[in-house]
């Protein structure tokens, strides 16, 4: 008998709750400070320094904020990559969003390949919703829309996931801000790193 049964597609997800969160918030929202900045950083849908990164990508001021957000979480990305099988990593893009009473931000993704991650650094699980996830594929048999909420998201909530999946956030109905900061991450596993060895040696 050859039959079996196996799942063909399993979406990666961690929850890592940052250790030493007292100190570790405080050093993280040092590196932000754009709520009272010119409007560029304000939309009106989200406020976000997102798009001042994005303009100003391979300044030494967004490179130096990417390498001082790795030292900060470098504790936690080390269990994100230990959990992944991961050998090496790079934080291409990270960024700070703040959600104010009202704001919410679409269903969108950050590429096709990598992880990203989300820290949940003002963050009042009593009246605020956590990151949520639809999946790229609906359900089998009632061609719904698959959702998933992560549980147990609180104030130092670290998330990690495949940039490829889709997601958003819903309205921030209260009166206290919402702030998370998102990065995105180039990593390569073994494997990876064994056939790019292979690809530099036989590249003319």
């Amino acid at each position: 008998m050859s039959d079996y049964y196996t799942d063909m597609f399993r979406i990666p997800f961690l929850h890592v709750e940052v250790r030493n969160w007292n100190i570790k918030k405080q050093r993280l929202k040092a590196l932000f400070s754009f709520d009272n900045q010119s409007s560029e950083y304000h939309y009106k849908d989200i406020t976000t320094d997102y798009y001042y990164k994005i303009n100003n990508f391979n300044s030494d001021e967004v490179k130096i904020s990417n390498e001082k957000v790795n030292e900060i979480l470098l504790e936690e990305i080390e269990i994100f990559k230990s959990f992944f099988q991961l050998d090496n990593h790079k934080i291409i893009l990270n960024w700070f969003q703040k959600s104010l009473p009202g704001q919410y931000h679409e269903v969108h993704n950050h590429g096709s390949y990598g992880y990203t991650a989300v820290c949940y650094i003002d963050y009042d699980e009593r009246v605020h919703q956590p990151t949520k996830f639809i999946a790229p594929f609906n359900h089998f048999l009632k061609g719904d829309t698959l959702n998933f909420v992560p549980e147990n998201i609180k104030e130092g909530s670290l998330i990690f996931f495949p940039s490829s999946i889709n997601h958003y956030s819903s309205p921030n109905h209260s009166e206290t801000s919402r702030t998370i900061l998102s990065m995105n991450i180039k990593v390569q596993n073994k494997s990876d790193a064994n056939k790019q060895n292979i690809f530099d040696t036989i590249r003319p």
